[in-house]
């Protein structure tokens, strides 16, 4: 049992180290690059050097492979140490006498459960560690995708705005051409009306003339 609590241990750092390791969620280049988008992200002054690229953390295929087959070994492991505590505390019931031999094995499986016990706790608080790290991440990728998807909405609002306001100002000019026709019509028609005024003057004037003689 020793040994399988030993092997619970290892399993538990390795799975630690797995997560540590930069490239488990992807290779080290992109996850370089995927670093430099973050911050670029944050001060980038178009809207178009943010859209530039787009990442989604997934874990290393090898790696997670790995991480899986660990925890299917630790959970293996977890089995065949419970099953044989149960053996061993039948065992320690049943040595009822107050013999070095029977205090002894008492002792070893006290002992035992709470190394196992341990070893079971550091593991949990191991695999509850790395939820929260995924949890964390997942956050994150849910916000960078939020604010993309808000940053489209307002460029499509501006994009909208903008169209109106284009066509606010065909139709301004639309309202200038009209009103510079109507002058002109206004023009016209004053002059007409001028011709005919005059006209009924000079009309009027050879009239007279004609009764005069």
């Amino acid at each position: 049992m020793r040994n399988w609590i030993h092997e619970l241990n290892g399993n538990t750092q390795l799975i630690r180290r797995l997560h540590a390791d930069p490239t488990f969620y992807t290779n080290k280049r992109q996850y370089l690059v995927y670093s430099r988008y973050l911050q670029s992200y944050r001060t980038a002054p178009s809207s178009a050097d943010r859209r530039s690229t787009t990442f989604i953390l997934t874990p290393s295929a090898d790696l997670q492979d790995q991480l899986d087959s660990v925890v299917t070994q630790s959970n293996a492991v977890g089995l065949k140490v419970c099953g044989a505590l149960r053996q061993f505390e039948g065992l320690a019931a049943r040595a009822g006498r107050n013999d070095a031999k029977s205090r002894i094995c008492r002792l070893q499986y006290a002992v035992t459960r709470r190394l196992f016990a341990a070893a079971l706790a550091q593991h949990h608080a191991t695999l509850d560690a790395q939820r929260d790290t995924q949890l964390r991440l997942l956050h994150d990728q849910i916000k960078l995708t939020e604010a993309r998807r808000l940053l489209r909405d307002v460029e499509a609002r501006h994009e909208e705005l903008a169209r109106l306001e284009g066509a606010l100002r065909d139709v301004r000019d639309l309202f200038a051409q009209l009103a510079h026709l109507v002058a002109v019509q206004v023009r016209v028609c004053t002059s007409v009306y001028e011709c005919m005024v005059r006209g009924d003057a000079a009309r009027g004037a050879g009239a007279a003339r004609g009764l005069a003689t």
